[in-house]
């Protein structure tokens, strides 16, 4: 675009052709800029170390199993057993057997539902009284939505 003549008249300061050109350069630096910022950022990323696998507590699975273990004995309680079947029917969906060849009886059961109201049994709500608190009083973290929770059987 340089030294074009643009409708008749020389690409000065008014006229389009010399708009065009300024944001044609602007558009440029701005790109070029985003290039080197791009090229910078893939370079740290590159540098970085891979970060540590996560490790979990040698215990974590004996305390998980004895926290459902606490769950089952809490919900067949006589005196809460059907509130709590009421309340599971409303949280899980579905009920699904998948073969598991690891699995005790060769099956794991996956329940399908409201993996956040689940958890919110064994945690203390305020509106209701904690009649399943002790099952699941650890510090859980879940959105409400729907999920998965796997049980062996």
């Amino acid at each position: 675009m340089e030294g074009r003549v643009v409708s008749g008249k020389p690409a000065g300061d008014n006229s389009h052709g010399y708009r065009v050109k300024r944001e044609i350069r602007a558009a440029g630096t701005a790109t070029t800029e985003l290039e080197a910022e791009q090229s910078r950022l893939q370079s740290v990323l590159a540098e970085r170390a891979e970060p540590p696998a996560l490790r979990l507590h040698p215990s974590l699975s004996t305390r998980y199993r004895e926290l459902i273990d606490d769950l089952a004995r809490s919900l067949n309680a006589p005196d809460v057993k059907r509130e709590a079947a009421e309340a599971l029917r409303g949280l899980i969906s579905e009920v699904r057997m998948v073969p598991d060849p690891t699995a005790r009886n060769g099956h794991a059961i996956e329940l399908i539902g409201e993996l956040a109201g689940i958890l919110r049994l064994g945690g203390l709500d305020a509106t209701k009284p904690p009649r399943f608190a002790r099952a699941l009083s650890e510090t859980m973290v879940a959105g409400a939505r729907i999920g998965h929770c796997f049980i062996q059987a």
